[in-house]
């Protein structure tokens, strides 16, 4: 997510190049850096193999995505090379707004509940325990009255 930051605001920037962008792309690397700083080295000598390698060494998904994009800007242009990359951003955002909105809506329904337990305990501690013992009590008086009659 990162990267698709970075990139996406590289990417209006005229004539911006494949090294430009693989330099800050190393800049804000945690994870990939070592392969993108052999990737950022390799390239003066021949840049499509240092990207082929990158994409080789670093198999995960969405980061081969980004260097398949990276190889096309140098031919069709930053914006369109990356332009999946400000839909691919929407979605996620518009996913990680429905998964909070889920998770709201969950923790709404434990906090309803949660809400009422006092309610609950009020109710029984007060009504309904002295009742039973108030029958209790009577109860255990009318059974020594019968065992006295008989």
């Amino acid at each position: 997510m990162q990267f698709q930051a970075v990139i996406l605001l590289l990417m209006h920037i005229d004539r911006v190049s494949q090294e430009t962008i693989l330099n800050w792309m190393l800049m804000f690397s945690r994870i990939f850096e070592e392969s993108l700083r052999r990737c950022v080295n390799d390239y003066p000598m021949d840049a499509e193999a240092a990207l082929d390698r990158l994409m080789e060494d670093e198999p995960f998904e969405p980061f081969t995505r980004i260097i398949e994009s990276l190889i096309m800007c140098d031919r069709v242009g930053a914006l369109r090379a990356f332009g999946g990359l400000k839909s691919d951003r929407i979605n996620y955002q518009e996913d990680r707004k429905l998964e909070n909105e889920i998770m709201v809506e969950k923790r709404e329904a434990i906090s309803k509940f949660l809400v009422f337990v006092p309610l609950f305990a009020v109710v029984v501690g007060y009504l309904v325990a002295p009742f039973i013992i108030a029958a209790f009590g009577d109860f255990m008086a009318g059974m020594a009255e019968i065992n006295t009659l008989t």
